[in-house]
């Protein structure tokens, strides 16, 4: 079953999170729990306290918590510490833990597209959550935006999940750590840290609050060789993390150099975040390349996308050479969108009842449920949008890659 599949695989080669190869050969012996030596994620006194103290200096933040549930429970961490002070306003494509967060703590929340002027805030949001940088490497201005929103004495909440390794090279954009109020940071995603390892960091105001949170939220048994995954790679970082991404830098650069036609790479705020474009269907290059023995992050429209690290970078030379080898895969058709935008801020129809209903029949209705494609794992359909033939059958062409369904069927508000 799982534990064969995974075995059967391990020998391809990965460019997916998480971001470690081989991990230190003791590092099981960290397997532990609340002891005396080991202290205590819920009421840190001592380790856990001092690896948390030394986070927030890695991050140049006020205060970092850790977790071992990944950037989705920190996103929930986030979003309940800042509930009670208004409503919140989700920027462009978040991730659907927010819309799961924000649904579960019952709070009032608008959604807007990307780009966006903060012209028109609604009088009742008090926070703002943003994602930077996204999927494909791409970040936002943050420091001009937290500008403008602390003079609107807003609140930022930035998903920085795939921006954990910003803070280690001068090579990589500014970590959103140094701009937002709160700013989640999934360490597994591009370090050498085991799956579930995250940090959520804060300003000192939000302390409390982030506290209670994380003890309301997280797992009463954290994992000790997580946490000891996430001590070691910043540690390794802050001393080799220039050296580490000068080199993966070169690589990149000359993979991006070489590589022929008709595939090229796409330029991007994060040089790490490779994504290659081509005439061909994204899915189809991806699963050739498995074929052959290479695991991506994701594939999206005529895109496949590859997250390199210090773990495979120097792979790159053996990826180009097979990805100019394949043959002609399948020819990518493009698609219009047939979803809604929202170029204002739009109210989110959350706390209403709902019904299972089959796609064909939730033509008309109102969505309940956040839909779309995973990965990247961003809505397309937003709770209180209506559904559309074109919708419809947008959503049954991609079923395997389609979250917010079950069974082929869409809830709707009552």
């Amino acid at each position: 079953m799982l534990y064969d599949s995974v075995l059967s695989n391990a020998q391809k080669i990965r460019f997916h999170t998480p971001g470690h190869g081989e991990l230190p050969p003791d590092l099981w012996k960290t397997d532990v729990t609340e002891l005396p030596y080991s202290d205590n994620l819920a009421t840190p006194t001592g380790a856990i306290k001092d690896l948390e103290k030394f986070l927030a200096s890695a991050y140049r933040a006020e205060a970092a918590f850790l977790s071992t549930q990944g950037a989705t429970h920190n996103i929930m961490q986030a979003i309940y510490a800042t509930k009670d002070d208004g409503a919140f306003l989700v920027v462009g494509k978040a991730h659907l833990s927010v819309y799961n967060a924000l649904r579960l703590f019952g709070t009032k929340a608008y959604h807007v597209d990307e780009p966006y002027d903060y012209s028109d805030v609604p009088e009742d949001v008090k926070t703002v959550v943003l994602t930077s940088p996204d999927y494909f490497g791409k970040t936002l201005p943050l420091d001009s935006i937290g500008k403008n929103l602390r003079q609107k004495s807003l609140t930022l909440i930035v998903d920085s999940a795939h921006g954990a390794h910003f803070a280690f090279s001068s090579k990589l954009p500014v970590s959103a750590s140094e701009y937002g109020d709160l700013v989640i940071l999934s360490v597994h995603k591009t370090l050498p840290v085991l799956t579930g390892g995250s940090v959520l960091v804060c300003k000192e105001k939000f302390f409390d609050k982030a506290k209670y949170a994380r003890n309301l939220l997280h797992t009463t048994s954290p994992n000790y060789i997580v946490m000891c995954s996430i001590e070691l790679a910043v540690k390794r970082f802050l001393s080799e993390g220039e050296k580490i991404y000068d080199d993966i830098y070169r690589a990149i650069d000359d993979f991006t150099k070489s590589l022929s036609a008709p595939y090229r790479v796409v330029p991007t705020d994060d040089f790490s975040r490779l994504v290659v474009e081509s005439p061909y269907d994204g899915a189809a290059v991806a699963e050739a390349l498995y074929e052959r023995g290479f695991v991506c992050e994701t594939s999206y429209e005529n895109k496949v996308v590859f997250i390199v690290t210090c773990a495979n970078f120097f792979f790159l030379p053996t990826l180009r050479r097979v990805l100019e080898e394949l043959p002609p895969q399948r020819a990518y058709v493009e698609r219009q969108s047939p979803f809604r935008p929202h170029p204002h801020p739009t109210e989110l129809s959350f706390g209403a009842g709902w019904t299972l209903v089959p796609l064909e029949k939730a033509v008309g209705k109102r969505s309940f449920s956040e839909v779309g494609l995973y990965p990247p794992g961003v809505p397309l359909l937003y709770a209180g949008d209506v559904v559309t033939d074109r919708i419809v059958e947008f959503l049954k062409s991609d079923p395997e890659k389609t979250f917010g369904l079950e069974n082929g069927r869409l809830r709707v508000i009552n």
